[in-house]
């Protein structure tokens, strides 16, 4: 088990975030005939980047109650285990950033703002999303049940938060500009930093039951 078993499992992921996305899109095209091509473009942007986000927050734990047990049980090392999760988050957000960016240049979304504001923003906020799953997900090798419980209500507040900030930067993205989305990237860069030193120390005392 090495990492073609994270990019087997990271696009097996991927393809149920696009697929709900695609879902909720084609809701509101049947509930609203009223929006233009390029609003629903948009939309199933905005859900690519909102579902992908949180739901690689929350699989945060699953990866350390199933995959990094699965895979240190087969055979792999703890350094292999480790690379395998980057891996596995890597493929995810660079594929649904992509499709989220392609969807957006059918928009005739200009290259400057997706090279210099929305991919920026796009990658912060994985990297954010990303990093509080990271600690959630070690937090969850060393608590009970009923912190699991509070970690998981916790998850989907911050999830909901998650909606609401991705709302605002959509509104926003006209507006921001060098050294504003220089400081987000930074902030998500320093986040999932951050978190890494979390998973080091936990991956290396993982034990498999």
């Amino acid at each position: 088990m090495r990492l073609r078993y994270w990019a087997q499992e990271a696009l097996k992921f991927t393809g149920i975030i696009m697929a709900a996305a695609l879902f909720y899109t084609f809701l509101m095209i049947v509930q609203d005939t009223r929006e233009t091509w390029n609003e629903y473009l948009e939309m199933g942007a905005l859900y690519l980047g909102m579902f992908g986000a949180c739901m690689c927050m929350i699989l945060g734990t699953s990866i350390y109650q199933v995959h990094a047990p699965l895979a240190i049980s087969l055979g792999s090392t703890r350094k292999e285990v480790f690379l395998g999760i980057q891996c596995y988050r890597f493929v995810i957000a660079c594929i649904l950033l992509a499709v989220a960016a392609l969807l957006l240049m059918l928009t005739g979304e200009t290259a400057e703002s997706l090279v210099w504001t929305i991919l920026p923003l796009g990658v912060a906020v994985f990297m954010v999303f990303n990093g509080i799953g990271a600690v959630l997900g070690c937090l969850s090798t060393k608590l009970g049940r009923g912190a699991l419980i509070a970690i998981s209500i916790l998850t989907m507040l911050l999830c909901v938060g998650g909606v609401g900030a991705a709302v605002l930067i959509i509104a926003l993205k006209y507006s921001l500009r060098g050294n504003v989305v220089l400081v987000v990237l930074g902030i998500g860069t320093l986040v999932y930093a951050m978190s890494m030193i979390f998973e080091v120390l936990t991956i290396k005392k993982f034990s498999v039951k």
